[in-house]
């Protein structure tokens, strides 16, 4: 695998973070960012609206899914279909806090993939209650 040009992100909490440019590209956001400095040295990527602790949270789920679409040597995907999604459903295991913050940083970061596991794990935690007990 050809070496990986490394974005640094730095979170609200001013934490940064040294991630590969395809797990930045990811996020339609940071992609923008990136392209908007195309040619600057030392530029670190602010996301004055996610902290350390999510955008770390993040950072795991955009390498998994960049990992994840590595080919082998037959042009194939590295992990199956059945597999990103096994560990999609590990992941988002979360409690509400960590999955509201979830939400909110993918809506940012416009990470469509992230929102749209964070939704599906939503409709899977209200289906079936009553609306009384959706407003408890």
């Amino acid at each position: 695998m050809a070496e990986s040009k490394i974005i640094k992100l730095k979170s609200s909490d001013d934490e940064c973070f040294e991630v590969p440019e395809a797990v930045a590209l990811r996020s339609e956001t940071i992609k923008n960012m990136i392209e908007d400095i195309q040619g600057v040295e030392g530029y670190i990527v602010p996301l004055p609206d996610v902290n350390s602790t999510t955008l770390r949270k993040v950072i795991e789920y955009c390498q998994y899914h960049v990992d994840a679409e590595e080919k082998d040597q037959n042009g194939n995907p590295k992990k199956g279909e059945e597999e990103v999604r096994n560990w999609d459903q590990v992941y988002i295991q979360v409690d509400i806090d960590t999955l509201y913050t979830l939400i909110l940083a993918a809506s940012n970061l416009k990470i469509t993939g992230l929102q749209d596991l964070c939704c599906q794990r939503i409709a899977d935690m209200i289906r079936g209650k009553v609306r009384v007990g959706l407003l408890n």
